[in-house]
C-alpha cells in the first residue's frame, strides 16, 4: 500500500491544479495474476472527472477511468 501513496504523491505533484484538493482512496482488487490496489481520487463533477482523465491519459500515469 505504501506504493499507492507514493504514486498518489507523484501524480498529485504533476497535476496540482487538477488533483490538489482531492483526497485519495484505494480499492483492493484480487485478480488471477495477483493482488492490486487501484488508486481513486474524488469526488468530482462528471465534466471535471473527464477533464482529469484526459490529462492523466496524456501523461505517464497509466490507465485512468472515470467512475460514477
Amino acid at each position: 500500500m505504501a506504493g499507492v501513496q507514493k504514486d498518489w504523491n507523484r501524480i498529485k505533484a504533476k497535476y496540482p491544479q487538477l488533483l490538489g484538493p482531492l483526497s485519495m482512496r484505494t480499492e483492493k482488487v484480487n485478480l488471477p495474476k495477483g493482488t492490486f490496489y487501484r488508486l481513486q481520487a474524488g469526488k468530482l463533477s462528471s465534466a471535471r472527472a473527464k477533464e482529469a482523465a484526459r490529462a492523466c491519459k496524456k501523461g505517464d500515469i497509466g490507465g485512468c477511468v472515470v467512475l460514477n
